[in-house]
């Protein structure tokens, strides 16, 4: 689960309350001592090494709700890399509640496995990298055909940011600076400084070309009052009609309290766009009465390297599902284990138990990188597909926070949803359609937001995430083995991709 600040949609605007809170405070006592944050990692490129030679995977618990699979693989080597302790394969006359407790145990297991193995990950950092090679290790071990996805993004720093009191976001007007909070980001970090240009510009009216050329625009909310996410759209057209124009920037002026719309915190944009608030008084009417005021605004952005490890198994037909599960982990915590290593044992356990079987639709496992600080890496793995191999995806599975809660809960695609619950039904597992916080996503909005049909399954104990607290200890086994079993009986079943 991420902090998104830097979002393709209104709908993904899930930053975290705790992000969200330090925003709003820092914009409404910019003077004021800020605590310090943790420390934020520096650029890292690496280069994707070869993966062993594959072997057997480790016999899983099987639900009896779905047909027995027709092929097993054959070894050919040992891995090379630790595979989750086996446990015996799962009777079919096994009753609900033991299947459950052997699936718990065997996922539990692996989670531990992969606490010890994988360690610290923070986002885009040299340790994540480390932790996409042992993960691709795994999967090819279990005989999938392998890769490591390496991707770049520019990213703006909000914790940096936080920590500065603003020095690194900011608009610059004669000798006074504004505390303020980018809605789009540059292609390189830069100051951008130009006539400021007041702007009442209607959706539907049209600016000429080169109009503006090289102004900052300047919106001012009817009120000071930023608009909500019902006209959040129209703000959008306006920039970029006056982007369209020439301008060079686009500032949005407001009270603070207006900032309370999270759907304001980020939105695709042609040019660099900052909201600052000036909730007190406007300092710029007389100044620009008398003429032209030039106005600063001054962006400071981060490249950073991540990497997605991919996993594929050819099928007999054009369809393909994809089973994700995003590996990095927020500075706060140690190795993260409901967020997310909780995620990735599922999704490795279901490549344990597929491994070597024939189904009638490819089957790609994605492990995403550097989703905690944007959804950068699923973003950019549904950025690089065709049009055609868009086309072909007819579910996408994903796994975020999976250990702790009262029961799963399950969100996506109407149909995805009523089958997964009806599974679950049948196998005695406590699931229940759910919901995300206004302020919380995860990496199936970039497939859901492309169009393909997604199911999210989690705990919805959020409480630890994020913190110190998310450890072991406060892992529900059984939650982990409940989404284990539902998702693989799920991609078993005869009503799946109809």
């Amino acid at each position: 689960m991420i902090p998104l600040l830097q979002s393709h949609s209104p709908l993904r605007t899930l930053c975290i309350p705790a992000i969200l809170t330090l925003l709003l405070v820092t914009l409404a006592c910019a003077s004021e001592a800020t605590p310090t944050p943790p420390p934020t990692q520096p650029p890292t490129t690496a280069t994707a090494t070869t993966a062993p030679p594959p072997t057997t995977p480790a016999p899983f618990p099987t639900p009896t709700h779905t047909p027995t699979p027709t092929a097993t693989p054959t070894p050919t080597a040992s891995p090379t890399r630790p595979t989750p302790t086996p446990t015996p394969t799962t009777a079919p006359t096994q009753s609900p509640q033991n299947q459950l407790a052997d699936a718990s145990e065997h996922v539990y297991t692996l989670l531990q496995e992969l606490l010890e193995e994988l360690g610290h990950r923070e986002s885009a950092s040299p340790e994540e990298f480390l932790a996409a090679e042992s993960l691709q290790n795994r999967l090819h071990s279990l005989g999938y055909s392998t890769e490591i996805q390496h991707f770049t993004f520019r990213y703006f720093d909000y914790w940096r940011w936080y920590r500065t009191a603003g020095e690194t976001a900011n608009v610059r007007v004669q000798d006074t600076e504004y505390i303020g909070v980018p809605l789009a980001i540059p292609p390189t970090g830069m100051t951008f400084t130009g006539p400021l240009t007041p702007v009442e510009l209607e959706p539907n009216e049209d600016l000429s070309p080169g109009a503006m050329s090289g102004a900052v625009a300047w919106f001012q909310p009817k009120d000071g009052i930023l608009p909500d996410e019902q006209s959040l759209h129209e703000l959008q057209q306006a920039i970029s009609k006056v982007a369209e124009a020439g301008a060079a920037a686009a500032v949005i002026s407001g009270n603070r309290d207006s900032y309370r719309h999270p759907a304001l915190l980020s939105f695709d944009s042609p040019i660099p766009a900052l909201l600052f608030d000036t909730s007190v008084e406007n300092p710029w009417t007389e100044a620009l009465a008398s003429g032209n005021l030039e106005i600063a605004v001054h962006i400071e952005i981060e490249e950073l390297a991540s990497r997605n490890v991919i996993a594929e198994m050819k099928g007999s037909d054009d369809g393909l599902v994809i089973i994700g599960a995003h590996y990095d982990v927020v500075p706060e915590t140690d190795a993260g284990a409901n967020d997310n290593t909780s995620g990735v044992a599922v999704l490795l356990t279901l490549a344990e138990a597929l491994a070597g079987h024939s189904l009638p639709y490819t089957l790609r496992f994605v492990a995403f990188g550097s989703e905690e600080i944007g959804l950068y890496g699923s973003r950019h793995y549904v950025d690089s597909l065709s049009e055609a191999e868009l086309a072909r995806i007819t579910a996408m599975l994903n796994f975020d926070v999976v250990g702790s809660g009262p029961h799963l809960e399950a969100v996506g695609h109407e149909t995805l949803v009523d089958l997964a619950l009806s599974i679950a039904n049948d196998l005695k597992i406590v699931a229940q359609p759910g919901s995300l916080p206004p302020v919380a996503a995860s990496d199936h909005t970039s497939f859901q937001d492309a169009g393909v049909p997604t199911l999210f399954l989690f705990g919805p104990d959020f409480s630890r995430i994020h913190t110190p607290e998310d450890r072991l200890e406060f892992i529900q086994p059984e939650l982990l083995g409940g989404a284990y079993l539902i998702s693989l009986a799920l991609l078993e079943s005869e009503d799946f991709g109809q």
